[in-house]
């Protein structure tokens, strides 16, 4: 794994890199359960496996979270629970070959539960997520001409209808990173047409053809690092809901839409129409 995606543990473990503020106007409702397999499996909710296992290694902090939101205050812990927490995160650390977080990076996240969109405001911390997040495996689908600046990531599953809406609306007209991730569990489903997209010599021609037939694309066989760059993937975007706190909930898609001052919005979910929202937020609106 790359030093600069390790940075997507560590704000997992510690909480200390997204300084996300919860805000209003991104409602998932009226969506249906998408079936895979024989268990009805909601396409906005990544593993719960996967995420439980590493926001239950920050629920301590979680806690922090929610009364440092509420009291704006500071938060002194007994000794004995600081340790705890600093076992947990030098556990992790090691297990994931560490790398030091930004100086200066803040300590508290804000969000608010139920909430589905969060915004990173701090334009610093927007920029170090976006450049660790280009890192990560995918598919750069963007129109000519598109200014680097303007790339929007989003992490979707293959099988996802959401995601495939959101490649719909959003192929062609905006430059977007398409990331895979195996979010909706049942690896030996997912697998397969992830890695037909990141093994293809045109990823984004592979991607729209998985979408469309939920088959995977013709093309040459994927070597075997490419099954670690999907777990890669994978971490990271549970690291970011991690981090977050249960306020953003998870799920597929997850878009990261900069800002020209430079903050980044976090959207989970889409609906048809939402392209006008997303250009509105790179343009600055």
């Amino acid at each position: 794994m790359s030093d600069i995606l390790n940075k997507h543990v560590v704000w997992a473990s510690a909480a200390v890199l997204l300084g996300i503020t919860a805000t209003t106007g991104f409602v998932l409702g009226g969506r249906t359960p998408v079936p895979v397999g024989s268990v009805a499996v909601d396409p906005r909710r990544s593993s719960e496996s996967e995420i439980n296992r590493l926001s239950s290694q920050v629920e301590a902090l979680g806690a922090q979270v929610a009364q440092l939101t509420a009291n704006r205050t500071p938060i002194v812990q007994p000794a004995s629970e600081e340790e705890r927490l600093r076992q947990e995160v030098a556990r992790l650390q090691a297990r994931q070959a560490t790398t030091k977080t930004a100086p200066g990076a803040p300590t508290t996240i804000n969000a608010t539960p139920g909430v589905n969109t969060a915004t990173i405001d701090n334009p610093a911390i927007g920029g170090q997520v976006l450049d660790s997040l280009a890192q990560l495996e995918g598919a750069l689908d963007a129109p000519v001409g598109t200014e680097a600046r303007k790339t929007i990531t989003v992490f979707f599953d293959p099988r996802c209808p959401y995601c495939h809406q959101a490649f719909t609306e959003l192929h062609g007209k905006m430059a977007v990173r398409w990331v895979p991730v195996l979010a909706l569990g049942n690896p030996g489903e997912g697998t397969p047409l992830a890695l037909s997209v990141l093994a293809a010599d045109d990823r984004v021609d592979a991607l729209a053809r998985v979408f469309a037939t939920k088959k995977v694309a013709t093309g040459p066989a994927a070597p075997a690092e490419l099954g670690a760059k999907l777990t890669e993937n994978l971490e990271a975007f549970s690291a970011v809901f991690a981090a977050a706190g249960r306020g953003l909930k998870p799920g597929v898609p997850t878009l990261f839409v900069p800002r020209p001052d430079g903050r980044v919005v976090i959207m989970v979910g889409y609906e048809k129409g939402d392209d006008a929202r997303i250009r509105s937020i790179l343009e600055g609106a």
